[in-house]
């Protein structure tokens, strides 16, 4: 999997009518690079409770679609994704993702994303995320003041405490 989000494009799984579940560390898409990930409704990404799923560098783009991203985790913000490009997210679940760290230290926020880019959320489901400091799902973060974060979401579920 990493060296298909290595190359860019698009991922596609190939794992017939069964429900699947894959283990990965975290992933970068990096500047000018875009990524489209279609798990058809079949896959799930695994964190493993140790690793968040994908840091999305400025410039770059990810687009998720028909996809669960669970046991992402991360001493640091933004347990299964860390955006500071574009991320899409279309019938994707976000589910048991978290964010731990010394919230002084500007850590623990966004337990499911911290986005300090463009984040569009439709028809996906965040659910159970949690961070020890604010942003049980969602957090969004200025990085550049002339350039603040922006957030779309259309029909999603939100499940949990303190969901932004």
């Amino acid at each position: 999997m990493a060296a298909a989000v290595a190359t860019g494009g698009a991922v596609t799984f190939v794992c017939g009518a069964a429900p699947v579940t894959i283990t990965t560390g975290e992933l970068t898409i990096a500047t000018g690079q875009t990524v489209t990930i279609d798990g058809g409704h079949l896959v799930t990404l695994s964190g493993g409770g140790v690793n968040r799923h994908f840091k999305v560098e400025a410039g770059a783009t990810l687009r998720l679609h028909a996809l669960v991203l669970t046991g992402g985790a991360v001493t640091g913000s933004g347990g299964a994704i860390f955006n500071e490009g574009q991320v899409t997210l279309d019938q994707v679940t976000l589910r048991n993702n978290h964010a731990e760290g010394d919230p002084l230290a500007w850590e623990g926020s966004g337990g499911a994303i911290l986005s300090s880019g463009a984040l569009e959320i439709v028809s996906s489901r965040l659910i159970a995320n949690r961070a020890i400091d604010m942003g049980g799902a969602i957090a969004l973060f200025t990085a550049m003041p002339d350039s603040p974060p922006s957030l779309s979401i259309d029909d999603a579920h939100f499940e949990g405490r303190r969901p932004f």
